[in-house]
Parts: C-alpha cells; sequence; structure tokens
C-alpha cells in the first residue's frame, strides 16, 4: 500500500469533529419597504438559523428630534406627516397640540371640529388599509378591493381640501390650512351615510369565514 493510499486511509478513520457556529445578534430594520420604516426585529442567528427573533414595534428612524433642533414649532409640522405616513392627520394633531400648550395658543370651535371631523376621516382610511391587507396576509384578496374602494373616497376628500393624499400638513399651529367649504361638508356627509353599510358588508364578507377563521388560528399558533 503507498504512502498516500495509507494516508488516505488512516483520514477516513477519523470521525468528523460535528459543526458548530457562535451565536450573533443581528438588527433586521427597520428599513422601507420591507418593514416600512416603523419595524426593527432584533436577531439571533446561529449559522443560517434564526434562534430567536425579539420585534420592536413602532421603531422610528427619520431623525426627527435631529432635524428639529434647527426648525421652528411651525416648520416641524410637515415633519409630523412621516411618522405614519397612513395615518398623518393624528400626527399633525398631536404635535399641535403639545405646541400650543407651550405657547398658550388658543383655537377656534371651528378648526376644533375640523381637525376632529379630519382625524376620524384619517382613521377610517388607516383601518381600511389594515383591514385589506390583513386579508391579503392571510389569503383573501376580495377584502382589499372592497377596503380599497373606500379608503379612495377618503383620499379624494382630503385632496379636495389641502390638496394631498398620503402627507397632508393641513393642521396648523392655530388652526388648519384652509377653511372647509359648503361643497367639501356636504360630499364628507354623503361619504358617511354610503360608508355605514359597507361595515356590514366587511363583516359579512371576513369576520366569519371558514378559511380566514382557519387560517388566522393557524398564523396564531
Amino acid at each position: 500500500m503507498s504512502n498516500a493510499t495509507t494516508a488516505a486511509h488512516d483520514l477516513a478513520q477519523v470521525p468528523n469533529p460535528a459543526l458548530k457556529s457562535d451565536q450573533l445578534f443581528i438588527n433586521l430594520g427597520p428599513q422601507h419597504p420591507s418593514t416600512h420604516g416603523v419595524l426593527r426585529i432584533g436577531l439571533t442567528i446561529e449559522g443560517e438559523v434564526i434562534v430567536k427573533a425579539v420585534p420592536d414595534i413602532g421603531y422610528l428612524h427619520r431623525g426627527t428630534e435631529k432635524l428639529s433642533e434647527v426648525r421652528n414649532y411651525h416648520h416641524c409640522v410637515v415633519l409630523t406627516d412621516r411618522w405614519d405616513y397612513v395615518s398623518a392627520m393624528p400626527n399633525n394633531l398631536v404635535f399641535c397640540l403639545a405646541a400650543e400648550k407651550l405657547a398658550g395658543v388658543k383655537t377656534t370651535p371651528r378648526a376644533d371640529a375640523l381637525r376632529v371631523i379630519m382625524c376620524e376621516m384619517n382613521r377610517v382610511a388607516s383601518h381600511l388599509l389594515f383591514f385589506g391587507t390583513y386579508g391579503i396576509d392571510l389569503g383573501a384578496y376580495t377584502p382589499f378591493l372592497y377596503a380599497f374602494r373606500e379608503r379612495e373616497m377618503v383620499l379624494d376628500l382630503f385632496e379636495m381640501l389641502c390638496g394631498a393624499r398620503l402627507t397632508y400638513n393641513y393642521i396648523r399651529l392655530g388652526g388648519v390650512m384652509v377653511d372647509a367649504t359648503p361643497e367639501w361638508l356636504k360630499r364628507t356627509s354623503e361619504f358617511v351615510e354610503y360608508f355605514k353599510p359597507r361595515l356590514d358588508e366587511y363583516d359579512t364578507l371576513l369576520t366569519y369565514n371558514p378559511i380566514f377563521m382557519a387560517r388566522t388560528k393557524e398564523s396564531a399558533s
């Protein structure tokens, strides 16, 4: 037997040691668009295996605090639209309320009413996006079409009043950007009456759908 053959034979008799990887901690996100800029996940990995995943929900990484250091209060309102870009009106409002309290600024009852109307309409639009995309995540595409049908109506009303469909900058220090016209108020009232029966449609379409309920149970487990 040659020396090379002998060496190969001896090597074959040596058991391979078990492969082992050290655990590493890495950050997944926050970044757009995969986690929409508001979700960070702390991952503990071992090789290619995820050992542990800890979500950090509500993470903001847009540098708002640093940008605000060189801006006056009224210049910061536009930054608040980006905190949650599917529900920007309430973000405008909470910042303005805080700044107005610090400055001792009072708003008119009509401005307060318009602020509430816009925030409630934006809440409807935001919830419709959740409802529609949640259905898609569980394999139900139809709810998405129903939800976005009504969401587009809300965005049309926003565009009619302030010219924007996503980041509005409508609620301002001391009040709002512009007053609502009689035509806008009429169309908003018509939308509210149209929208009420749609809630029963959504409930019938998805809430007790057997396939939806089964997939919801599977995803929870």
